[in-house]
């Protein structure tokens, strides 16, 4: 039997970055193994992912040198849900090149990791959605998050520096 406590500060650590969450619901096993619900993994997920993206997307606007690093590229990666073949549609360019990029012998352009970003908050609001742009028409792409939805807007169209 598992029981449910709940941690105060709890630090995440997430290859986009760690952040601290205020309240995280923990199981805790017979034997104290400690461990996260699927549900809670992916909402602290989605808080990671938007820490960064507002740490980084308007740097990448205004910084002509902004590139990603290799692991947040495959971090981007995995949350999408794709593979490389597919990331490089999605941010156009090759396979090849995302290869080399995801081994430091090439970086993402600034063009790309500012795609790369757009297709992240993309699916971070409408789960789903990356697939279906890719052509996959099984996929169900789930409701915007409205409150998520107008951070990211308020992110990406504010008019403040």
């Amino acid at each position: 039997m598992i029981k449910r406590i709940k941690e105060n500060n709890y630090e995440y650590k997430h290859p986009l970055g760690t952040i601290i969450v205020d309240e995280v619901e923990i199981g805790v096993s017979v034997k104290g193994r400690r461990s996260l619900s699927v549900s809670e993994i992916e909402r602290l997920n989605r808080l990671a992912i938007l820490k960064f993206l507002k740490a980084n997307y308007k740097k990448a606007i205004k910084d002509s040198d902004f590139t990603l690093a290799p692991k947040a590229v495959r971090a981007i990666i995995v949350f999408l849900g794709v593979n490389q073949l597919e990331f490089g549609q999605l941010v156009g360019c090759q396979k090849s090149k995302i290869s080399k990029i995801l081994c430091a012998e090439q970086p993402i352009s600034k063009s790309q990791a500012l795609l790369a970003m757009e297709r992240l908050s993309m699916e971070l609001a409408r789960p789903g959605s990356t697939k279906r742009l890719l052509g996959y028409d099984d996929v169900e792409v789930r409701e915007a998050d409205k409150e998520l939805l107008a951070q990211l807007n308020d992110l990406r169209f504010s008019t403040a520096a």
